[in-house]
């Protein structure tokens, strides 16, 4: 479990004497959901279906990680069997028994490790007589004809008929460390595959055939079963743009001609359908870091003819798709899915056979959310975006609006994706931007216009055509951080959108080889953060200013001393100077807390709040207090919240301990009146209570440092 570390740094000049204030956790929660995630199923003999994956409700029905729907795909009510930790991956056993794997402890209570058999009975105890020994959590299994087991959990591994102990390896694979499994329908074959290869072994492990990726295939991404012992498979190619190819491998693993295909995204699955048909299901992924991967998602299901052309009809979905369970009148697909044409369907879409309309679906939730942002508002409010999609029991899709006390307002936008970015103008309207579309309209808005950060204003579309990493609102204009594809930008670039014109087209654009995550005005400079090493194809590490002119130009007589290794966060302090925060990409080198020099970007050599800890912390998310010391969150290995002071601006550092906040990530610290401070991220609880994602600590009687200590 991640434990968040939160520090007071001063940041002007103060007694060499000082201590932390009595510092509580004030009242108020929420109560948050977010759309759960559907990893794996298995369709039993009466034709219902048990699914695993990561939630905890099921149609307002406790559920936890592993369920059952009937043949219809509505949700048995009558089963109930709950699995303390993620449940990726099942298959049915020929005597009808059910292994389930994942990362988990208990099932039903009973303590089992990593994997589980379930008996064939009407309530599907837990089989007490079978204990495996196994280690290491489990992505993937097969069970075979002749009563043996495979697994992976980073290699793969071999139970045979009867034992609880693992044999390395399978047949001719020792080192498959990716390995995905799919067997027959009789369960007398087995297909591995890796991003290298597939085969195709008995399940006595004796080979039938193999295919080894060709020199101009640069992975293979899935594959699935033919009837007759081939396999359908997509691979990338070397050639023609890394495009993705259809494979049809015949019965003694030879391949076919190629096709390529039209299909966009990664290629999560392909399943054969009743009719003959391949259905698959993509996922286009977006995002600065892995931190944000399965938030910002965008899937597609389509279909293909046995030969690998594509078949009328696709439908997108917001979050990813990974499984399809067929069912009479089409299919149920199951991932991390959130909307689906503007409907809220978490964790499974139901489709009709020719992929033209959506049916009702079991919504599949998990307790908690992410908060990815808070945006501070003039009336002592916030606007907070995060992976939500019910609060407190109220229908709210990824974005809310707090008042001056906290509480949740009435407004509502209904978007279909999380936002990564809010910027507040001057005239008070929120800027809102996305690395998927936020709004399921023909023109797939990335960016929004809330006119006083309440109402969608409809005519707004400045023809933003990429996934928006940062935003920073100006007073005629709004800078944009992109994701894009081609041109002559390096991958990414922040743009200069002027907000009035009636035909708006970017004044100038910048390119940086890796992703822009935070913008910040001071003193009327702009300062851009992110990843990136290049600018406009020069050198330049993680901070640039931009020219006092704004007409897109880097300040030359500015360049940052040092940086993190990829910046999250930035502040000014009291003095005008950057504080630059992130995390390292070469620990313990990379310096994760710097002051920055507003004259020439210098990085101040004595101020170390951290001393020699500054090497490798993640740090996070800064604030500054109104008493002008810095709070600063960041990940570690102990256990608590502390406050850091330091004596003066280059004194030593001193601390007091706080608390903790556990269960997650903190994303962001806003500071609040009255010297209380707002925590924001993906966590479970603060200073050792019940609070999900979002907390409120300080001391009402004065600021959170004092000049002596207690």
């Amino acid at each position: 479990m991640k434990r968040l570390i939160l520090i007071l740094i001063a940041l002007v000049a103060l007694a060499p004497s000082l201590a932390l204030a009595q510092v509580t956790l004030l009242p108020g929660s929420f109560d948050f959901r977010r759309g759960g995630e559907i990893m794996d199923h298995v369709q039993l003999s009466d034709g219902s279906f048990l699914i695993g994956g990561r939630f905890t409700e099921i149609d307002g029905v406790p559920r936890s990680n592993l369920a059952r729907l009937h043949a219809d795909g509505t949700l048995d009510t009558e089963w109930s069997m709950p699995v303390n930790g993620d449940v990726r991956a099942l298959d049915v056993r020929p005597d009808g028994s059910v292994y389930i794997g994942g990362d988990f402890s208990r099932v039903n209570g009973v303590p089992r490790f990593f994997l589980a058999l379930l008996s064939p009975g009407p309530g599907a105890p837990v089989l007490d007589n079978w204990t495996a020994s196994q280690f290491e959590a489990v992505s993937d299994l097969a069970a075979l004809a002749n009563g043996d087991l495979l697994i992976n959990d980073g290699r793969v591994w071999r139970y045979p008929a009867g034992s609880s102990d693992p044999i390395a390896g399978f047949g001719s694979w020792e080192e498959f460390h990716s390995a995905t499994f799919e067997t027959s329908p009789d369960k007398h074959k087995v297909m591995l595959l890796d991003y290298y290869r597939v085969a195709l072994f008995s399940d006595n492990g004796a080979t039938i055939w193999i295919y080894d990726r060709p020199t101009d295939i640069s992975s293979i991404s899935t594959a699935t079963l033919a009837p007759d012992g081939g396999a359908w498979i997509m691979t990338y190619d070397n050639t023609d743009g890394w495009a993705q190819r259809f494979r049809r491998l015949a019965p003694d693993g030879l391949p076919g001609t190629p096709v390529v295909t039209t299909v966009s995204g990664v290629v999560d699955h392909i399943a054969l359908a009743p009719s003959g048909e391949l259905w698959l299901t993509t996922s286009s992924r977006f995002g600065m870091s892995w931190d944000v991967i399965g938030i910002h998602e965008r899937g597609t299901i389509s279909r293909l003819d046995i030969n690998g052309t594509p078949l009328p009809g696709t439908i997108n979905v917001m979050g990813s798709s990974h499984r399809i369970m067929f069912v009479s009148d089409g299919a149920l697909i199951g991932g991390r899915i959130r909307t689906t044409k503007g409907l809220l369907t978490p964790g499974l879409t139901r489709v009709d056979s020719t992929l033209s309309t959506i049916g009702t679906a079991p919504k599949v939730l998990r307790t908690g959310t992410s908060i990815q942002q808070a945006t501070a508002l003039p009336d002592g409010g916030f606007m907070i975006a995060g992976d939500f999609i019910r609060v407190n029991g109220q229908e709210q899709r990824f974005l809310m609006r707090l008042d001056g006390n906290l509480q949740m307002t009435n407004h509502q936008w209904s978007l279909d994706s999380v936002p990564t970015a809010v910027s507040l103008s001057a005239a008070g309207d929120c800027y809102v931007g996305g690395l998927t579309p936020l709004l399921a309209t023909s023109n797939l808005p990335h960016l929004l216009r809330l006119n006083a950060c309440a109402t969608l204003d409809p005519a707004f579309d400045l023809g933003v055509p990429s996934p928006v990493t940062a935003l920073l609102a100006l007073p005629d204009r709004v800078l944009v951080g992109l994701q894009v594809e081609s041109g002559a930008d390096e991958g990414y670039a922040v743009r200069s959108y002027p907000t009035s014109s009636s035909a708006p087209l970017p004044s100038w654009s910048i390119g940086f080889d890796h992703a822009v995550s935070t913008m910040v005005a001071i003193n009327g400079r702009i300062y851009i953060g992110g990843s990136f090493f290049r600018v406009n194809h020069v050198f330049r590490n993680g901070v640039v200013r931009l020219s006092a002119s704004l007409d897109g130009a880097i300040d030359s007589t500015w360049t940052a001393g040092a940086t993190p290794g990829r910046v999250l966060s930035m502040r000014a302090a009291p003095d005008g100077s950057l504080i630059v925060a992130g995390v390292p990409f070469n620990p313990p080198y990379d310096k994760t807390l710097l002051r920055l020099s507003p004259l020439d970007g210098s990085r101040d050599p004595l101020w170390t709040p951290f001393g020699d800890q500054d090497n490798g912390l993640s740090i996070r998310a800064l604030a500054i207090q109104e008493d002008g010391s810095l709070a600063t969150a960041w990940e570690g290995s102990s256990c608590c919240i502390e406050a850091m002071t330091s004596s003066g601006l280059f004194g030593a550092s001193r601390r007091a301990f706080i608390g903790m906040v556990s269960g997650g990530t903190i994303a962001d610290l806003q500071p609040l009146p009255g010297f209380r401070l707002l925590i924001l991220g993906e966590f479970s609880s603060a200073f050792g209570q019940p609070r999900q994602s979002i907390a409120v600590f300080g001391n009402t009687q004065g600021p959170l440092l004092k000049d002596s200590f207690e």
